[in-house]
Formats: C-alpha cells, sequence, structure tokens
C-alpha cells in the first residue's frame, strides 16, 4: 500500500512498507545509511557524536529523496515542523523510519519468482550436484557477501532462482555465469517483501549450505585424486590445478563453520 503525499500542488508517492521498495532502491538506501557515520548512529542509539541540527535536517532531506524522489530543492522548502495547513519533514521522515527495521522473519523461502523458480526445493542443496566448481564458489562468494552488504543480494538470487529448461520444461537452468548476470538485473526490480522472504532463509540456512558445499567438495576431491591416478604428463598436468583449487575451496568453507 502506497500513501500520497502533496507538496506545493504535487502529488508524490509515499511507501508504507517493504512491498512498496525495489531491490534497486533499498540498495541505495542502505548504502546511505551505512555510509552516514554521525547521524545514523545517533538515530540508532549508537552514537559517540551528537549531530548538529542542520546535519540531521540534511540527513532527512536526502533520505526522503532517495525514498520517494521528492526533489531537495523541494524538500529544504518544507517546514522543519507539520503546521495546520501543511506536513512537516519529521513527520515525512517518521512515517518512513520502518526502514531502519527488518520485517519479521518467515525462515521460509518463496518456491518461485515470476518465471524463476527456487532450486534448492530439495533442501539445502542435499540432493543437489554441483557439477561445476564455478558454481560452488560463486554461491560461497553470495552467501558471505551478504555479512558485507546487501549490494549483491540481486546475484545471490538469481544464483538460487532459475527458469525451467528442456522440451518439457521439467529441469532447472545448469548455472551458467552469463545468465546469473543477466537474470541479476531482473530481481533489481522486485520487491523487498519478497527479497527478504528469501534473504532470512539463505542467512538462516547459511552453515548447513556451506556445510554441504564442503561435503560435496570433499567426493569431487576424492574423484579427483582416483581420476588422476590413472592420467599422466600433459593430462595430469591439466587436471592439478583444478585438484588444488578444490582443496583449497573446501579447507575455506570448513573454516567458515568452526
Amino acid at each position: 500500500m502506497i500513501a500520497t503525499l502533496n507538496i506545493e500542488g504535487k502529488k508524490y508517492d509515499l511507501p508504507l512498507s517493504y512491498k512498496d521498495i525495489k531491490l534497486s532502491r533499498f540498495k541505495k538506501i542502505q548504502n546511505f545509511i551505512d555510509s552516514d557515520k554521525i547521524v545514523t548512529p545517533f538515530l540508532l542509539g549508537d552514537s559517540k557524536e551528537e549531530p548538529t541540527e542542520q546535519q540531521i535536517i540534511l540527513y532527512q532531506v536526502k533520505f526522503i529523496m532517495m525514498v520517494t524522489d521528492i526533489p531537495v530543492n523541494t524538500l529544504m522548502k518544507v517546514n522543519r515542523h507539520t503546521m495546520e495547513d501543511s506536513i512537516g519533514l519529521e513527520a515525512i521522515f517518521n512515517s518512513l523510519s520502518w526502514l531502519f527495521i527488518q520485517p519479521k522473519e518467515t525462515g521460509k523461502p518463496v518456491d518461485k519468482i515470476g518465471s524463476y523458480y527456487f532450486f534448492d526445493a530439495s533442501g539445502i542443496m542435499k540432493d543437489n550436484t554441483l557439477v561445476e566448481y564455478t558454481e560452488v564458489n560463486s554461491i560461497n562468494t553470495a552467501l558471505n557477501n551478504l555479512d558485507k552488504d546487501y549490494n549483491h543480494i540481486n546475484n545471490l538470487m538469481a544464483i538460487f532462482y532459475r527458469p525451467k529448461v528442456g522440451f518439457f520444461k521439467t529441469k532447472l537452468e545448469p548455472y551458467n555465469v552469463e545468465s546469473v548476470l543477466d537474470r541479476a538485473k531482473y530481481f533489481d526490480d522486485i520487491d523487498m517483501e519478497t527479497i527478504y522472504n528469501a534473504l532470512f532463509f539463505f542467512l538462516q540456512s547459511k552453515a548447513d549450505y556451506l556445510k554441504n558445499i564442503g561435503e560435496s567438495l570433499g567426493e569431487e576431491v576424492e574423484r579427483e585424486i582416483r581420476h588422476s591416478k590413472g592420467i599422466t604428463g600433459r593430462f595430469l598436468n591439466m587436471i592439478l590445478p583444478k585438484l588444488v583449487y578444490l582443496q583449497a575451496l573446501k579447507k575455506r568453507l570448513m573454516s567458515r563453520l568452526i
């Protein structure tokens, strides 16, 4: 549901929930919140320095502009406090304060977003075969990037949600770097309520994902070792770099579980 805000005779949309915010916009808002080291900590009650009144007003103006697209010049003309005939800057900012709080966790991802399906419906990759170790590395990187920021959420969504392929459309598309990057653009246009429903599941299941990926890599390493014993010369030189990579990747994954 989106409210309407009237300023100087012009109407602007005022989002009231994460359903009203698309991922592309949310990333910009979150980057702004995270990058500010004075007002943001003050608002969250973790401040070492109290901001000036001017810093607070400027922060509110920039934040509102990012959320609503109301021009800065227009917002600078709005009274700080609500008057009888007009809403104040602080009231607008407070109506958007829910963006500082994560929504309630669902612990359950959506099975389908648009024409893309969740590829781990079998349950935390227990029954999935990872054909390429590049896929393992991409999943690992995307999951761990969530600990740092939200700029890579669309990439993670594109890895886990894939189109159905084949004549009867019964199988999900195998991992492909190019299609992931192209699909990531689509998820930038998905609302944050849907994204969060998937994101909570990814974060809660992260340890299980890494554990099962590590076990899968262990099996792959054993296969490569058995295979390499029957190979000599030029072919052995081709397979050894992959074997070393797999061993190193498994070690990194397992170290994160300790």
